[in-house]
């Protein structure tokens, strides 16, 4: 693409450029100076160290640059004789570049904020999607999930095929360790999942990508909202800032006139619901209250075993015992945030209603791994303190005899949380073990202490692996085991090193002991 097609469809200039390099072909679209070459378009993110990576950039041959007006006048540009585009936010201009230079994606793409429940969300969307035989992805914390049935139109054997469909997206998700991809990569991934048929795709849309922008510029179909909870302190400051960056997703990014589907049940629904009257949103509310009147409604829980039977209410249409294989009452929030998304894209009730059965939960998330001496051994990444209390609380229905709890805080994070996990753990279950997470560069035993302070009678165990084999042999039959705050990780970080761990592996070591 030409510099000044580019710079126009981008919406950065308004007409052609007179300067030498406006018919150039543009190669990329960098801000990392350390890759830059000539023909590449730099954009200068700012930072107190701005300068230095510009003049990196310039000394490799970049002759054209986007930064911030203060810099426009700068002395090295003038040396250099380049061109220079200023921008009052060069983090926008970015994700207005990446979707001009990478253009083509989804026709019908989704998002979800909130606190907890992204992770679920997407990926009980994706599912809708794929029993209902629409070709589809998700995009989060998990990283890139293809559907798994069909392939360019035609039935896949998913149990035969050992290929994995991710393969070809590798390089664009090596590194990417954010439940928001940058702009630059969200978009060019976009791009080759299009050329790849794929047509439908949901997404997580974080505090810090939304206040990044950096998912400015996707074309939305429909936003859920889960929830908002204590998390990010150490980034946002407060509650109100979090919950203001969450909001641009409705303000800035989901277009006026399109569907907003909004958890009823938060302190925060009201507001969210001002603002999207305001921009002419539909507004969807899901709910689990028995006498709410929201769009989507499940009511009448009922546990069966490891699962769950619900009544719904959708648009006004009461259908009944409704089985849900997923374990926890919060998970029907999650399913109903999903329900919505997927009638926003074009479902009907009927392929929606045909699929819940057949949904299973996300790696990680409130997910049964094994059972050992009639004991039930579940994992969820629960880090939070509200996400702690849900995953106990909502185990509760399936236990007969005892809770416990193992878990730990991560280090160089918000410390507030610590003490409040560990009077969460205190109340709620039976057993407490307390263990390492993802220490980080702080001591563990500190973090161990500071969690121990709120739980005293909580048994520390540092070593999770032992923790867990702590757990699952001194298990009685009716009791339920979670192993909380990591999920889906496969990896234990320690200074500035993450060593090879996962919880799942390490319960289903220990049963086979």
């Amino acid at each position: 693409m030409r510099l000044n097609d580019l710079l126009q469809a981008a919406n950065l200039i308004q007409i052609p450029l007179t300067h030498p390099v406006g018919n150039q072909f543009v190669q990329a679209i960098k801000t990392d100076s350390r890759t830059i070459e000539p023909f590449d378009v730099f954009v200068s993110i700012p930072c107190p160290t701005a300068i230095d990576y510009i003049e990196t950039a310039l000394d490799k041959g970049c002759r054209v640059f986007v930064v911030e007006s203060e810099l426009a006048d700068h002395p090295l540009f003038q040396e250099y004789g380049v061109l220079v585009v200023t921008h009052a936010n060069p983090r926008l201009a970015l994700t207005q570049l990446a979707a001009a230079f990478y253009h083509g994606a989804p026709s019908t793409c989704v998002a979800v904020t909130g606190t907890n429940g992204k992770t679920s969300t997407v990926h009980y969307v994706r599912q809708f999607w794929e029993h209902a035989h629409r070709l589809c992805a998700s995009v989060g914390t998990l990283g890139l999930t293809l559907n798994h049935f069909y392939t360019h139109g035609k039935e896949a054997d998913h149990n035969i095929s050992h290929t994995d469909p991710t393969a070809p997206y590798a390089s664009l998700l090596n590194g990417a360790s954010l439940t928001t991809l940058d702009s630059l990569r969200l978009h060019q991934l976009m791009q080759e999942l299009r050329k790849n048929d794929i047509d439908y795709l949901a997404f997580e849309a974080s505090s810090h990508g939304l206040d990044q922008y950096r998912i400015h510029g996707v074309s939305l179909k429909a936003a859920a909202f889960t929830n908002l909870t204590q998390d990010h302190m150490d980034y946002h400051q407060t509650m109100q800032d979090y919950f203001k960056a969450k909001t641009r997703l409705f303000t800035e990014v989901l277009p006026e006139g399109a569907i907003a589907i909004i958890n009823d049940d938060t302190p925060y629904s009201k507001q969210l619901y001002d603002i999207c009257h305001m921009r002419n949103q539909i507004i969807w509310r899901f709910s689990r209250q028995p006498n709410s009147s929201a769009e989507l409604l499940a009511m009448n829980c009922r546990v069966d075993g490891q699962s769950q039977i619900i009544d719904l209410t959708i648009h006004g249409k009461y259908f009944s015992d409704i089985r849900l294989n997923v374990t926890g009452d919060f998970q029907i929030e999650n399913v109903l945030a999903a329900l919505g998304l997927a009638l926003a894209s074009g479902l009907s009730i009927e392929e929606c209603l045909s699929t819940f059965p057949l949904l299973h939960p996300a790696n990680g998330r409130l997910e049964h791994v094994a059972t050992y001496n009639n004991a039930h051994f579940y994992v969820d990444y629960a880090h939070t303190p509200d996400a702690l209390e849900k995953a106990i609380i909502n185990l509760r229905p399936f236990v007969t005899s005892r809770l416990w709890v193992v878990f730990g805080c991560g280090g160089n994070r918000d410390t507030t949380k610590r003490p409040l996990m560990g009077k969460i753990a205190a109340t709620h279950a039976d057993v407490c073990i307390i263990t390492d997470d993802n220490p980080r560069f702080e001591e563990p035993e500190l973090i161990r202490r500071s969690i121990l302070e709120a739980c005293p009678d909580g048994i520390e165990i540092p070593n999770r692996r032992d923790a867990i084999a702590y757990a699952i042999h001194k298990a009685k039959p009716g009791d339920v085991v979670l192993i909380a705050g990591k999920g889906h990780e496969r990896g234990q970080t320690i200074g500035n090193t993450t060593f090879p761990f996962d919880d799942h592996e390490e319960i289903l070591k220990a049963v086979t002991l």
